[in-house]
């Protein structure tokens, strides 16, 4: 035995020598010495040290002392992944799902994710869940897809909790089950993440999964809005506005109202239309209220269309237009406005024919556009 021991002990001086730069690349790495570890770390993926391979095609990737070749990270990347190396795989993958330096290929995407979430990279497994989910690359499996998603959800990925939240809200793949929504839905928004603090709001709002609760549906809009959740903020403008779960406050209504609208919510600024118009929290102000009515409108809001229509009717902040009122109003009755249809009762006996087919004709041609960010 202690001969076999001295033999083993010696064995692994001797190699010692052989990895010395391995390590020195790897010591050099850490300090940001990046020239000195690429240059390391060449010679042994050149002689297969999947480690090497994987380390030159991450500073191909980044930059890192050599300059960005994304097509010589895919090629290191590949020699590594083929010997199994599980970050390679994962790398690899994700050249393909974006076309890094590899002619975009899901399927391939999806073949070397899965490799990689066998052997339990987190970031590959929820990528895989997401393809099943959206059958990209691989055949749609919603069954799949919770799988994966699960796997890297209980690894406290927050974006994996967050869909494992959805799945069970939906159905998908899974038993519906509005508990086991709320449950991943807090494990997420207890990370930060906004999307999560939002759909846990609205289970509270609704009494889904939890008991009903608009001072926790506040509280999570609220955290979910601070973020820049765009439908967050719009809620928690009409928490302030209604006096759900926090005091009615229009001020604070006009301030996430405002939020919201600028970054193109077709209800928000349907919304600030309407304060602007009744001067709730803010100055009444009838051109500001066309404004908001109008970014609404031109997105397809029946609400926008229908004050928008009134005000032109009328030529309250806007020049007095019936054609263009009525072709609002067309368009809000189109979308099953029932307050529409009244007022186009009511202005339409004092119309012209002419000016009436117009209106329709108009209506006809309209297309919505999208509204972006103030």
């Amino acid at each position: 035995m202690r001969k076999l021991a001295l033999t083993l002990l010696l064995a692994l001086f001797l190699v010692q020598p052989a990895w010395a730069g391995l390590n020195e690349g790897f010591v050099a790495y850490q300090r940001g010495d990046f020239a000195t570890a690429f240059k390391e770390f060449k010679p042994f993926a050149e002689k297969g040290s999947a480690y090497a391979q994987y380390s030159l095609g991450f500073m191909y990737a980044k930059g890192q002392g050599v300059p960005v070749d994304s097509k010589a990270a895919a090629f290191w990347y590949r020699k590594a992944a083929e010997q199994g190396y599980a970050k390679a795989q994962y790398s690899l993958g994700v050249a393909y799902y974006q076309g890094l330096g590899v002619t975009k290929d899901y399927k391939e995407a999806a073949h070397w994710y899965l490799k990689a979430a066998k052997q339990g990279i987190i970031n590959a497994q929820f990528n895989l869940g997401l393809m099943y989910a959206e059958g990209r690359g691989i055949p749609q499996d919603q069954k799949k897809a919770a799988y994966w998603l699960r796997k890297a959800a209980g690894q406290g990925v927050a974006q994996a909790q967050y869909n494992l939240g959805v799945t069970y809200e939906q159905g998908l793949g899974v038993t519906k089950d509005f508990k086991e929504a709320v449950r991943w839905y807090l494990e997420a928004a207890e990370q930060g993440y906004a999307n999560a603090q939002f759909n846990l709001g609205l289970m509270y709002a609704e009494g889904r999964g939890v008991k009903q609760d608009h001072k926790q549906a506040a509280y999570w809009y609220r955290e979910a809005a601070l973020r820049g959740n765009v439908k967050a903020e719009y809620s928690l403008a009409i928490s302030y506005h209604e006096g759900h779960g926090v005091p009615k406050d229009q001020k604070q209504a006009a301030y996430w109202f405002l939020k919201a609208a600028e970054k193109g919510d077709a209800g928000a600024q349907s919304s600030l239309g309407i304060i602007y118009l009744n001067g709730q929290g803010v100055y009444q102000d009838n051109i500001q209220a066309v404004y908001w009515f109008q970014k609404a409108a031109r997105q397809g809001d029946a609400e926008g269309q229908f004050n928008l229509g009134i005000l032109y009717s009328t030529g309250k902040g806007v020049s007095k237009d019936r054609i263009k009122g009525l072709m609002w109003l067309n368009l809000a009755m189109a979308q099953g406005y029932s307050d529409a249809k009244k007022a186009i009762a009511i202005i339409t006996p004092e119309m012209a024919p002419l000016q009436i087919a117009e209106a329709q004709h108009l209506a006809r041609e309209w297309k919505p556009t999208k509204s972006g960010p103030e």
